[in-house]
């Protein structure tokens, strides 16, 4: 985290309190790609037989052998291992703007909260600092779901909304993600983008938590399931 306020060797109390607030959205960030990650597992994420993305209808597809999951899609941006740099997707030519959404959003906080290092089109990064970039991501955007598509010479990095599965006998059922923070009342107001004046004393990673709901209905011709129209976010 050293590029946050890199460019300052001494910190004024106002400036070290930003500093903490940041390492308090990243402790959140990378807990809630850890929740997130068992709770897709209940669906398979990580296990299927391969992935694609299509960037015209904003899809995500994951394809198993007896079924596909499909969810809404965002990139916040690609890692390259080989020349340890890190690239948003709004500064990626090959990335059309409404996938890039979700990283716009979050350059938008960074300039307007003070941290125009994490602002840049692209970021020397490795391993560590890459995660780092994406754990705020993350958390600022409050995405539902989190996947790394690996390359061939990066890792593309992706959110996700709700998932649909379809089995391939045509049943339909959909997995829905929610996070939700418990956190004492004090730090409530500030806890959608913002910074508080100052970090809590306790461990920002014990107030998060994700539940999974999972709806399993069917269909009709014109895709209306569970007895209404498919909620997309």
């Amino acid at each position: 985290m050293g590029w946050f306020m890199r460019a300052q060797e001494t910190e004024s109390a106002g400036q070290a309190a930003e500093r903490a607030d940041l390492s308090v959205l990243l402790l959140q960030g990378e807990d809630m790609i850890e929740q997130l990650g068992r709770a897709h597992m209940s669906w398979g994420l990580g296990s299927a037989d391969r992935w694609d993305l299509d960037q015209t209808t904003g899809m995500i597809t994951w394809t198993f052998p007896d079924r596909t999951a499909t969810a809404p899609a965002q990139i916040l941006g690609s890692f390259s291992p080989a020349s340890r740099s890190w690239l948003w997707a709004w500064a990626n030519q090959s990335i059309l703007p409404d996938m890039s959404r979700d990283a716009r959003v979050f350059r938008d906080w960074a300039e307007a909260n003070g941290q125009p290092s994490l602002a840049q089109p692209r970021i020397e990064a490795d391993e560590t600092a890459a995660a780092t970039l994406v754990a705020l991501a993350v958390r600022v955007t409050e995405a539902t779901g989190y996947y790394r598509g690996p390359g061939g010479n990066s890792a593309v990095i992706i959110t996700f909304g709700p998932v649909t599965l379809t089995s391939a006998d045509g049943s339909v059922s959909d997995v829905d993600i929610s996070v939700s923070q418990r956190a004492p009342e004090k730090w409530a107001a500030t806890r959608r983008l913002g910074l508080s004046a100052q970090a809590p004393t306790e461990d920002p990673r014990g107030q998060l938590s994700v539940t999974v709901a999972v709806r399993f209905c069917r269909c009709g011709s014109r895709g209306a399931c569970c007895g209404g129209s498919r909620v997309r976010s």
